[in-house]
């Protein structure tokens, strides 16, 4: 019997070193010390009627001109287009900051930069090692919800601004996707 998709997948460790500045909190003084557990970016890889995609996730708070570059280099590596690669953050405020921001020391930027720089190489190296894992699979799709959420959208009656806040009767969506993938032994 011949199955038409393939699914690969793959795990790495993308833990920063310690001394570099950590993102989301701004007021947060000093550098990184060490961690209390591994950052990792997964990569699953689809193929299949002639398709190949990739999705990856990573413990960062965010990307910004950066992801164009990884992509690319990711769709070249695996041999399909950039435009069928995705990479999603997990917006984590405990991981490095990876933006040359103004108010940096340039040692600071220096140490991002090379972050950076190994971020790529791991992340496409990540994507290769799920690319050449490619097996046989069964693909399903459900929808759930998670209530965790809430609408950062609050208006403050002392200066009559919206703020970032906590606004629980504001819109939210609490539907989340859910993609399963199981080898052909159910795993």
């Amino acid at each position: 019997m011949s199955y038409r998709t393939q699914a690969g997948v793959y795990r790495v460790d993308i833990t920063a070193p310690a001394g570099i500045s950590m993102s989301g909190y701004f007021a947060r003084a000093g550098v990184s010390e060490g961690y209390g557990r591994p950052l990792t970016a997964t990569a699953v890889v689809l193929a299949g009627g002639g398709r190949k995609v990739a999705i990856l996730g990573c413990d960062v708070i965010a990307f910004t001109t950066f992801d164009d570059g990884i992509r690319a280099a990711i769709a070249a590596s695996i041999g399909t287009t950039v435009d069928s690669v995705l990479i999603n953050t997990s917006h984590t405020h405990c991981g490095p900051t990876l933006t040359d921001y103004s108010w940096e020391p340039e040692d600071q930027k220096q140490i991002q930069r090379a972050c950076l720089a190994n971020l790529k190489r791991l992340l496409t190296g990540c994507a290769v090692s799920a690319d050449r894992r490619l097996q046989p699979a069964r693909l399903g799709t459900a929808n759930g919800s998670s209530h965790i959420g809430i609408n950062r959208r609050e208006f403050d009656p002392e200066s009559g601004k919206v703020i970032l806040g906590e606004n629980p009767n504001g819109p939210m969506d609490p539907t989340v996707g859910v993609i399963r993938i199981d080898d052909l032994g159910g795993r």
